[in-house]
């Protein structure tokens, strides 16, 4: 799976997960809905700041979005 196909299904998931329309999830980031579609899709690749205000408004970290956050979970579990 690559970058940016990982970044748009956990964009996706954490959308779903925060109970978000497109439309919500737009007006809290100061994106419209169609750029959250097109970046959930695959269309539009996300730049550093659409990444940091999504995961604003998300709750999450950016980590949250390439899985970093997850492999630093099972790393310290290694341990």
């Amino acid at each position: 799976m690559t970058i940016a196909s990982y970044f748009r299904t956990k964009l996706r998931e954490a959308r779903k997960n925060a109970k978000l329309t497109q439309v919500q999830l737009a007006k809290r980031s100061g994106m419209t809905s169609k750029h959250i579609s097109e970046l959930e899709r695959g269309v539009k690749k996300p730049s550093f700041a659409a990444a940091q205000a999504l995961a604003k408004a998300l709750g999450i970290t950016i980590a949250d979005f390439n899985g970093l956050s997850s492999r630093a979970e099972k790393s310290k579990g290694r341990r």
